[in-house]
């Protein structure tokens, strides 16, 4: 009986071990610091030196951003990160303003020029993270 005690504290701690250690893998490496606003940018990031083309623009804002600071996450469509499902991203290039607490603040979808002056106004607000 004794024996049979021994073996369920080993699996309830094993099984907690193995709990605790998947939460770590998950919440550290999918996004940047929770308490900081960041920014999710989903694009053709092969499209980055092209000129004259909106998504290019696009994606120079946003590592404009990064470059004074601010925390950004860049993916491909092709990408199997998370992120992408967790923050609902059907359109390219869509760029997603997250919170602090992890929640969608602002979203910027499609490369209309009407986008590329919004998302530039909203960028510039961002503080440094």
């Amino acid at each position: 009986m004794r024996g049979k005690v021994v073996g369920l504290i080993c699996v309830i701690a094993i099984s907690f071990g193995i709990i605790i250690y998947k939460q770590t893998l998950t919440a550290g490496a999918s996004q940047p610091e929770p308490s900081k606003p960041w920014v999710l940018l989903v694009a053709e990031l092969r499209e980055a030196d092209e000129a004259h083309d909106s998504c290019a623009d696009i994606i120079r804002l946003v590592r404009e951003a990064q470059a004074r600071g601010i925390k950004t996450e860049e993916l491909t469509p092709q990408s199997d990160s998370p992120l992408l499902s967790k923050y609902h991203v059907l359109i390219i290039p869509t760029v997603v303003i997250v919170g602090g607490d992890g929640q969608e603040k602002a979203r910027f979808e499609g490369e209309d020029e009407k986008t590329v002056k919004a998302l530039k106004e909203q960028l510039s607000k961002l503080k440094e993270g």
